[in-house]
């Protein structure tokens, strides 16, 4: 039988038995063409999300908690497909990429966005700009990145032009569609819309590890996979890059610590669900959308009951 005699490449798996001598994978745009050319950095490696999870879950709690929102954008970003071969370089892109959707969002209607990559006005509502990512990396699909945020409706389009054109710039050519996938999900109702969060947000953490345990209320261990109904494991590869997820500052634990003002000197904070003193299958139960309409039913009844000057 046949061998292949070609050295081993870091960037593909290991050519199976049987292929004919002299045959290799065709090596992608932008990608070394060897092991000595493979991009090396310091950063140590990660596979799978470990402490990353309970950090991942107070903030998608906490969004909904002080906003009253739920994810409703998925995107999806190769960086084999941007020509990108370092992992560390591909990490330090998402944090300017959504620092740039950030101002996008700000400006108000009518205003324009500061900066070089968008000069254009928007008709819709300034808001904030609401995110988790966390970066990947499979043998089918290399280096890549999976963002929840949350877009206005009326900015689906504009949203997803602004993101092309910011990241075509970054890779210096003209990207192929396939490199970044942008999906919406706009529910009416307010528990369609929970449920696409909750399934999203299980797919986000599928790179968890499974090998995780968390006792419950009860004193019980419980499996990661089983409290989050995460979908299968996959075979991760490692990524060497600083942190390997990433949330917005207005969901972090500086955000989560501070007081929501109710009007007369009265103040509400935020308390997670996620620990030992909680059930687990009562995580996902909507309890943080009927806080946030508590708490603004309690400022307009206090803001009405308030004397006219």
């Amino acid at each position: 039988m046949i061998q292949s005699v070609l050295p081993a490449n870091p960037w593909y798996p290991p050519i199976p038995a049987g292929v004919p001598a002299g045959w290799y994978p065709p090596v992608p745009i932008g990608r070394p063409a060897g092991p000595d050319t493979a991009p090396r950095n310091h950063w140590p490696p990660h596979a799978t999300l470990r402490r990353e999870l309970t950090r991942a879950y107070d903030a998608q709690s906490f969004m909904t908690w002080r906003y009253g929102v739920y994810f409703n954008t998925h995107v999806t970003i190769s960086a084999p497909d941007l020509g990108i071969v370092d992992d560390a370089e591909f990490a330090s892109l998402m944090p300017g990429w959504n620092k740039a959707v950030k101002s996008w969002l700000t400006v108000p209607a009518g205003g324009r966005t500061p900066g070089r990559w968008c000069k254009r006005s928007r008709p819709h509502v300034a808001q904030e700009h609401l995110w988790i990512y966390v970066l990947e990396k499979s043998w089918c699909r290399g280096l890549h990145a999976h963002q929840l945020c949350v877009v206005p409706r009326e900015a689906l389009k504009e949203f997803k032009d602004f993101t092309y054109q910011w990241w075509e710039r970054e890779a210096v050519l003209a990207i192929d569609k396939e490199a970044i996938c942008i999906r919406f999900e706009y529910a009416r109702q307010i528990h369609e819309q929970h449920k696409s969060h909750v399934r999203w947000f299980g797919y986000l953490l599928k790179s968890a590890s499974r090998e995780i345990r968390i006792n419950d209320h009860q004193g019980k261990p419980r499996m990661v996979g089983e409290i989050f109904a995460l979908p299968p494991p996959r075979d991760m590869r490692q990524i060497h890059a600083p942190q390997i997820m990433g949330i917005s500052h207005k969901l972090s634990k500086v955000s989560q610590s501070q007081p929501v003002p109710l009007g007369n000197n009265t103040f509400e904070k935020f308390e997670s669900r996620f620990g030992a003193a909680y059930d687990f299958g009562k995580l996902f139960d909507g309890w943080e959308y009927d806080a946030f309409g508590a708490r603004e039913t309690k400022r307009l009844i206090q803001t009405i009951s308030q004397p006219i000057s």
